[in-house]
């Protein structure tokens, strides 16, 4: 290449397409969709990240799927109870699973698992209002999802990390949204 054809060449550098990115991310942040799909994300985040601590289910790999899918339910059930005691609705073991099963390998003697299972997965990897709004007014979830609301760690998680007032003030809205969602949930079912 001679010199007449490097100069010729656009100059561009990291610094401007940082900038173009951010721009287009921020139009994006602020509308109230994408804050609760990113709430719901990193409620299924956290309480995967929270089941690992207590059983590190990974290590575990090299069982077989069923034996491995009989350990996890069970850890989860002895999860629950260490977290609430007694006071689980029925079945709750199947929506934590359902929620931090990533890679969908986890089994279940009956069919009700692998219908929660899609559902969650529709909501978290194919997002859209609805079918948010319709995980909320399960009460299983929304059982889930008010604990954590109660969690200073998860609380500041989602609240805490805006440089923006306006976005900030979204984030709370949505929040107190989903948790308001969640307690005329579990009211109906007199939780």
């Amino acid at each position: 290449m001679t010199q007449i054809q490097k100069n010729k060449q656009p100059k561009h550098s990291s610094k401007d397409s940082e900038v173009s990115v951010s721009k287009t991310h921020n139009r994006f942040s602020y509308r109230l969709d994408v804050i609760k799909k990113t709430i719901i994300r990193k409620f299924k985040k956290y309480y995967r990240v929270l089941f690992k601590d207590y059983y590190d289910y990974p290590k575990y790999r090299r069982q077989t799927v069923q034996k491995q899918s009989t350990n996890v339910f069970i850890k989860a059930i002895n999860f629950l109870a260490q977290r609430f005691g007694n006071n689980v609705i029925d079945d709750l073991e199947l929506y934590l699973i359902a929620i931090i099963d990533v890679k969908k390998k986890y089994v279940h003697s009956g069919t009700k698992y692998s219908q929660i299972r899609l559902k969650s997965s529709e909501v978290i990897n194919n997002f859209n209002v609805d079918r948010a709004q319709e995980l909320l007014e399960t009460p299983q979830f929304a059982f889930l999802f008010l604990s954590l609301m109660h969690d200073p760690k998860f609380v500041n998680q989602i609240l805490d990390k805006k440089d923006d007032s306006e976005l900030d003030e979204l984030y709370l809205g949505e929040f107190k949204q989903i948790k308001q969602t969640c307690m005329s949930t579990l009211a109906k079912i007199n939780i």
